[in-house]
């Protein structure tokens, strides 16, 4: 392929709305490719998140997204992955792909796959990695993923190891003031203000959080702290999640938004960002905070840019000790907006060049 051919790229992954980690960065990196020059055609899957069809409803998406596959006219297949079941369903686009002739790459973006790896039976090890033979590369965030891939036979020619930064568009801003009435007024009746994103499971945190700002109201009052949560989840951890807000009076301090466009005008009015899972790849709102110069807090674990400030998963004490001495510090917060902007225009350069790599004839099948 010549040099400056523009590239012709379906991207197979969830979109917005709703909003959230996966479909920001899908999202983000359909407008760089564009940017380029290059043409980019997404194949959104299913936001289905909770009901009892939600499995199917899932996999019914892939089965439709493997048509869309087989018939648009590009020459190179782009599927985004984060959890378990999506790196498993993939399997059907990248299929698709491969049956007619598109060359493809499978981006993991998520952090789950040492643990699953490390856990499989071998039956499941060997599935995964027929998955995985199906892409020409395989993009990991961290060098973790990129371990755990080298452990089920992914050879390190088909691996491309770069984070989730990605360039910020100028067209991004015109969501970035976007605010809900009730987080406005919010905002302007609670000091400090606390945000994070997260999802209604026990596994993204969201409790140790609360539970630690529980504490923090001795030395801070009128604390707040706004939640963005993932929409669908776990009922009975929304249960024990909303009992706690009650039986210890915060119900007050703490506001719950869905579906937010934009966390941007969220972090502008906000003194420290928090990111809790137990678990995760390279998050995309911790970015958006160190981008915008906040203080940001996350679990120590997957990729966490320089800067940020870990406490050990899972436990709220520690949380609180570390939120404690980032509201307390007389520092202001650095703003690191250059050297990520510098991050994600490398990593595109870097996409961009395995595409031209892939849209080579003699690159399809050729792994």
């Amino acid at each position: 392929m010549a040099l400056g051919s523009v590239l012709r790229i379906a991207l197979v992954g969830p979109f917005p709305p709703p909003y959230g980690g996966m479909a920001s960065y899908c999202s983000r990196l359909k407008a760089s490719i564009m940017s380029q020059g290059h043409q980019c055609r997404p194949i959104a899957l299913s936001s289905a998140r909770d009901g009892p069809w939600r499995g199917v409803k899932r996999l019914v998406s892939f089965l439709l997204a493997s048509v869309r596959v087989s018939r648009a006219g590009v020459n190179i297949v782009h599927c985004i992955t984060g959890s378990q079941f999506n790196l498993m369903a993939n399997a059907l686009p990248l299929l698709a792909a491969r049956l007619s002739r598109k060359a493809s790459a499978l981006s993991i973006v998520g952090g789950e796959l040492p643990e699953v790896v490390s856990s499989s039976t071998w039956l499941k090890q060997k599935l995964l990695q027929i998955i995985l033979s199906l892409p020409s590369k395989v993009v990991a965030c961290h060098i973790e993923n990129e371990h755990a891939l080298r452990q089920l036979g992914v050879t390190s020619e088909r691996i491309l190891v770069i984070s989730n930064a990605l360039p910020q568009r100028s067209g991004e801003d015109a969501l970035a003031d976007i605010l809900p009435d009730s987080a406005l007024v919010f905002c302007d009746s609670h000091r400090p203000i606390i945000v994070s994103v997260t999802a209604w499971y026990p596994h993204y945190g969201a409790m140790e959080l609360v539970q630690a700002a529980a504490g923090l109201r001795r030395l801070y009052p009128r604390l707040g702290l706004l939640l963005i949560f993932k929409e669908g989840g776990d009922t009975e951890f929304t249960k024990r999640f909303h009992a706690f807000l009650e039986n210890r009076y915060l119900t007050e301090h703490v506001l719950v938004l869905h579906n937010v466009p934009s966390v941007m005008a969220l972090l502008r009015r906000a003194d420290v960002f928090v990111r809790t899972p137990h678990s995760e790849g390279d998050s995309m709102s911790v970015r958006e905070a160190l981008l915008e110069g906040l203080p940001v807090i996350a679990s120590d674990v997957g990729y966490r840019p320089p800067g940020v400030v870990l406490f050990r998963p899972g436990d709220s004490d520690d949380l609180q000790v570390q939120l404690e001495t980032v509201l307390t510090a007389s520092r202001p917060p650095q703003n690191r907006r250059g050297n990520l902007d510098h991050e994600g225009e490398l990593n595109l350069k870097h996409l961009i060049q395995m595409y031209q790599q892939l849209a080579s004839p003699k690159s399809v099948n050729d792994n």
